[in-house]
């Protein structure tokens, strides 16, 4: 296979990754993989095709291959390090994010994955120091960002957790989990118009989402106003639906 061949077929394995065919995915990409086994985006495709199945262990034995295989791959380091800790595996996700420092420091995708190893551990202060780190290599980074925001609100620092939230809903006015985050934010700020306008910017983007719908219901000034939003939700989560009423129904 020489270059314009893996080109193509690491096209038509995303093609049919993207269109339900994993296998056939898959079975591209250990075709690449068996003439260029240092190739990462192969590696990174044929993992993230078995976690779209819902083939989590697979993909992280597949990142776990691919690390040794393509050490200076930074992007498939970060994906690794992301994927452990989603698999419950945070102790692991720590030492591999130490490893990967080494081998990439300026690497936004491995800054941004040690840092939420660190925030997992409740040490905000490094976490916002790696974040930090990536902001200065890439200043208009939302996945670093995001990183940053969640860990300044983990902190109980509100006003600056709303200002990052801020800057990412400018860049990126589609985000519904920085809106989401937002409305939570200004909750914990005690504004509650702002909070209100942060809700119905995630709707706008996600009608049926039940956290948004319940943090819109939770915080409306009347109990017809709530109604419009549990409504929606009830059907969805009849019990989250029965706590809100029950809030009102107290006060």
């Amino acid at each position: 296979m020489h270059g314009d061949e893996i080109a193509r077929a690491l096209a038509d394995a995303g093609a049919r990754a993207s269109g339900g065919d994993v296998d056939g995915a898959v079975t591209l990409y250990d075709r690449v993989l068996a003439h260029a086994p240092k190739n990462g985006d192969a590696w990174r495709g044929k993992a993230l095709a078995l976690a779209m199945a819902g083939r989590y262990a697979e993909s992280l034995v597949v990142l776990a291959h691919g690390v040794k295989a393509a050490p200076d791959d930074d992007r498939m380091s970060g994906l690794y390090i992301t994927n452990l800790r989603e698999m419950g595996r945070k102790d692991d996700a720590f030492i591999e994010a130490g490893s990967a420092l080494q081998r990439a420091p300026r690497s936004i995708w491995v800054l941004k994955a040690a840092g939420d190893t660190h925030r997992d551990r409740g040490d905000y202060r490094e976490a916002l120091r790696l974040y930090e780190r990536g902001l200065a290599i890439n200043p208009q980074d939302t996945m670093l960002m995001n990183g940053k925001a969640t860990a300044l609100f983990l902190d109980k620092d509100y006003a600056a957790a709303a200002a990052v939230y801020d800057r990412i809903t400018a860049l990126r006015p589609d985000d519904f989990n920085a809106w989401l985050n937002l409305a939570y934010t200004q909750e914990n700020l005690g504004h509650p118009d702002a909070a209100r306008a942060a809700y119905v910017q995630a709707l706008s983007i996600r009608p049926d989402n039940a956290d948004a719908l319940e943090g819109r219901a939770s915080i409306s000034a009347t109990r017809a106003e709530a109604e419009v939003y549990l409504k929606r939700l009830e059907p969805m989560d009849p019990e989250r639906a029965a706590a809100v009423r029950a809030k009102y129904a107290r006060s």
